[in-house]
């Protein structure tokens, strides 16, 4: 971000300058007073740099206006729809359906605490050894979902996810990117931490 706002900043400082020379023809550098044809050529040249200038400002400005802005209201509910399909599907117990939100690509990763895996098949393994039982799998809620859009077709969630369970509850953070494909929305990405669940107090 730091970088982005200092390149901005230089882009509005060589335009400020660029638009003082075009506005001013006599602050242009003469070579000679006499090379009247010369000193056009270099005005035209600077006005050429503006118009390139205003150019990459503007780009600059809709990536930078783009990567902090939530994604549009269709998309938005669409994300958030897949998400909310996870949930059901988790707490019907149906793991396979919980796995529709996923990225069917031996390309998706999901990185935890037992480490990165890497592909559809082997993060459907690690879900189903590690919650093979209604007791491990307890009820699932998301919560505290943030949407940042990454693109026409890519977006980012950051969220906290909760197991409420017998044995005791879990929970913690998440933060997925998902990507817009024909079929729909999927996660490509998904990095899921835990975080120590205070009891409730007695």
């Amino acid at each position: 971000m730091r970088l982005a706002r200092g390149i901005e900043r230089e882009a509005n400082y060589q335009v400020a300058v660029v638009v003082i020379f075009a506005r001013n023809p006599r602050a242009l550098p003469e070579h000679n007073s006499n090379e009247g044809e010369w000193a056009m050529t270099k005005r035209i040249r600077w006005i050429a740099v503006l118009v390139a200038a205003i150019a990459a400002g503007s780009t600059l400005s809709a990536a930078t206006s783009t990567s902090t802005a939530s994604p549009p209201p269709r998309d938005k509910a669409a994300i958030e729809a897949v998400l909310s399909a996870q949930e059901k599907a988790w707490n019907a117990g149906d793991l396979d359906a919980f796995f529709e939100g996923y990225w069917r690509s031996e390309e998706l990763t999901y990185a935890g605490a037992d480490g990165v895996s890497r592909g559809w098949n082997a993060v459907h393994e690690r879900f189903k050894k590690k919650y093979a039982t209604p007791q491990a799998r307890g009820k699932l809620e998301f919560s505290g979902l943030e949407l940042r859009s990454l693109g026409p077709d890519a977006a980012f969630v950051l969220g906290r996810w909760h197991l409420t369970r017998e044995a005791g509850d879990v929970g913690g953070v998440f933060s997925v990117i998902f990507q817009r494909f024909p079929e729909g929305w999927k996660i490509i990405h998904d990095h899921t931490t835990g975080v120590a669940v205070k009891a409730n107090a007695g």
